[in-house]
């Protein structure tokens, strides 16, 4: 089973930047935000995609398209496996 995902232009193009090598806080600089604040947005992001950390979240991000410049077929939404048995 899987399930849809939505996600913005904005987390999109954060997952993109951390895929080039950017770190965390060059991309919370580059947008106006403190470390603290874009940790929380990643980290509801990695959730949504259903991973912990941010090399699972690239991991996944690659397999689903979202590392591209048009974010995938549809925009903002992806689909996700939910696991086995469920």
């Amino acid at each position: 089973m899987s399930i849809r995902i939505r996600l913005s232009a904005a987390e999109r193009r954060r997952l993109r930047s951390l895929a080039e090598g950017a770190t965390v806080v060059e991309v919370a600089a580059a947008e106006g935000y403190s470390e603290r604040h874009m940790r929380r947005m990643l980290a509801d992001v990695y959730r949504r995609l259903g991973v912990t950390g941010r090399v699972p979240a690239l991991i996944a991000a690659a397999r689903m398209g979202l590392l591209d410049e048009d974010g995938g077929t549809e925009p903002g939404l992806v689909t996700r496996d939910r696991g086995r048995g469920e």
